[in-house]
């Protein structure tokens, strides 16, 4: 998001800040920028408008796109929809919405899918910018640290398109 400083006459665009999720609320808290979504609160020092300061902040719920059982423990999609960002999150069967996971990895799979076979994990996405076709293999034989073992990448091909509406579309 943008800090912006106003007057009412004029609008000008200052600093940028990463924020997980869509912002609900923002406020001053002393010197301060609160700001709060769905997933995170973020507490910012503002006092160069142009450069602000992440100081702290929390996660408060995690974006889960998709679940699934590997061994003992559940393995969690979670995806930021608006930055594509996606992560694996390792958490105990025994309490899945652990707030601390027992281990994660960044992954590069926008809108992935996965699929687990005992301690391995698949992730099958399209890549953004050429619609090819990846497979990654995550390691999970030491949940607190899983670990990328490879991938494989085939080549985009679409089967049909058509136009629909005033949209070409393809898939």
């Amino acid at each position: 998001f943008f800090i912006i400083d106003f007057t009412p006459d004029s609008l000008t665009a200052r600093g940028y800040v990463e924020h997980e999720g869509y912002i609900r609320r923002a406020f001053l808290a002393g010197d301060r920028l609160m700001t709060i979504s769905d997933e995170r609160l973020q507490v910012l020092d503002i006092d160069d408008r142009d450069q602000p300061v992440k100081t702290a902040d929390l996660s408060l719920a995690r974006n889960v796109t998709q679940f699934s059982v590997g061994g003992a423990y559940g393995v969690q999609l979670v995806g930021d929809w608006y930055s594509g960002q996606t992560t694996v999150v390792v958490v105990p069967m025994s309490d899945p919405d652990l707030g601390l996971p027992v281990g994660q990895v960044v992954i590069d799979a926008p809108y992935a899918r996965l699929f687990t076979q005992d301690d391995h994990l698949f992730i099958l996405h399209r890549e953004p910018s050429t619609w090819a076709l990846k497979l990654q293999s995550i390691d999970l034989s030491d949940p607190a640290a899983p670990a990328l073992r490879g991938e494989l990448e085939l080549p985009a091909q679409f089967d049909y398109y058509g136009y629909y509406y005033g949209y070409w579309w393809w898939g």
